[in-house]
């Protein structure tokens, strides 16, 4: 094990530790209305990038929140997404300890943000930090032990689904929170 990867599991610890804040209490509804910038985290893993940026995906996304300008954001080793800009990442934007740097930060998530929709079902570790340092009252993501620290939305399965499942499930949930107002 290198000093660096010991360095990158220290950062990740030490964030975690330091990341989780008592929850905010929105109502979803009520927030949705008012939601001009919707921060879109793409997964990490190629699979999952490629159902999630089918034009369908995209489109259904945008009809959830028709009045909201999408930002995305997705790892620049993945492809770019047909005819949708997004901001991109690599490692040379993590700093020693494997953590978003001043930099990263600044260029990616420095706009002010409704709500953030990550759409990783298996765990991406940036999204997670990037999710954090918004500040915006939604963050809404799939299941997963360390999310339950940043997210306030949490769409959970008793099984593990397919990427395509779930984001029906999470589309689903969204819509029946704000159709229920």
């Amino acid at each position: 094990m290198s000093f660096r990867s010991i360095a990158q599991a220290l950062g990740k610890r030490w964030f975690l530790r330091t990341a989780h804040h008592e929850p905010t209490l929105v109502k979803l509804p009520a927030q949705s209305i008012r939601t001009q910038r919707v921060l879109v985290l793409l997964p990490e893993d190629e699979l999952e990038y490629r159902r999630a940026v089918q034009q369908k995906n995209l489109t259904a996304l945008q009809s959830m929140f028709p009045h909201a300008r999408l930002h995305l954001i997705k790892h620049k080793s993945l492809l770019p997404a047909a005819a949708v800009p997004c901001k991109e990442w690599d490692q040379a934007d993590l700093d020693y300890w494997g953590l978003p740097s001043r930099e990263m930060k600044k260029r990616l998530v420095s706009q002010s943000f409704d709500i953030v929709l990550d759409l990783s079902l298996s765990l991406a570790f940036i999204n997670l930090t990037l999710a954090h340092h918004t500040k915006a009252p939604i963050k809404i993501g799939f299941a997963d032990p360390l999310r339950e620290k940043i997210y306030n939305f949490i769409i959970s399965f008793s099984t593990p689904p397919a990427w395509d499942q779930a984001f029906e499930v999470l589309c689903r949930k969204i819509s029946g929170s704000m159709a229920t107002h």
